[in-house]
């Protein structure tokens, strides 16, 4: 099991670093951080790099509560990324263009490693191969939620005070208003607290060691 989660940790550095430089290379200058998708792929880079380093050097409690706090938000963070796109992103493009408007949020610009091949290799070696037992208290649930709650609360603020534009059609505080916003929002941190659920309880029964 653990040689399966040190391969897909390996995939997953390597599927973070090609489709990040994809999409820096495309935008020719840095990531957004404005950007869920973005956030949650760099925090989903750093979490496999450091599964890898725990896995060749460092085994203290420590570096370890760090590496599984690193994992668990970038994994909710790449799953509501891939739920987001397939269920809202996806369709409100194909309104507009069809099924191309759909295809351009899974394909173009590194979008297939960031919005669809990362998520599906976090999700695997996080329900599959990972040990994740020590993730019985509902606390972890909530601290999940609080990653997507920060997320939130920041760019709804800001957008909705200042001139930064929306990333996002449904955080667009400025033309749906602040509570009405917040409210959309909040249903994004409960999904990603029955996410955490979801896939803590999947990582149980599959995980037996």
């Amino acid at each position: 099991m653990k040689k399966k989660a040190l391969i897909f940790n390996i995939l997953l550095v390597v599927f973070e670093v090609v489709g990040l430089t994809w999409s820096m290379i495309n935008k020719h200058g840095l990531i957004s951080f404005k950007f869920y998708t973005n956030l949650s792929n760099v925090l989903a880079l750093i979490a496999g790099i450091l599964f890898i380093v725990r896995y060749y050097f460092f085994k203290n409690n420590i570096f370890s509560k760090i590496c599984d706090y690193v994992k668990i938000i970038s994994t909710i963070g790449l799953t509501v990324t891939f739920l987001v796109v397939l269920f809202v992103l996806g369709p409100n493009g194909a309104k507009t263009n069809g099924l191309n408007g759909y295809l351009d949020y899974l394909f173009p610009n590194g979008l297939l490693f960031l919005h669809v091949l990362c998520p599906i290799v976090i999700v695997i070696s996080f329900t599959c191969f990972e040990n994740h037992k020590n993730f019985n208290n509902i606390l972890w649930y909530l601290v999940s939620a609080v990653y997507t709650f920060i997320y939130g609360i920041i760019i709804i603020t800001l957008v909705y005070f200042t001139n930064i534009s929306a990333p996002y059609f449904f955080l667009n505080s400025k033309t749906m208003g602040y509570w009405p916003t917040f409210g959309y929002g909040m249903l994004f941190v409960v999904a990603s607290s029955l996410i955490a659920y979801v896939l803590v309880l999947i990582n149980r029964k599959v995980v037996k060691d």
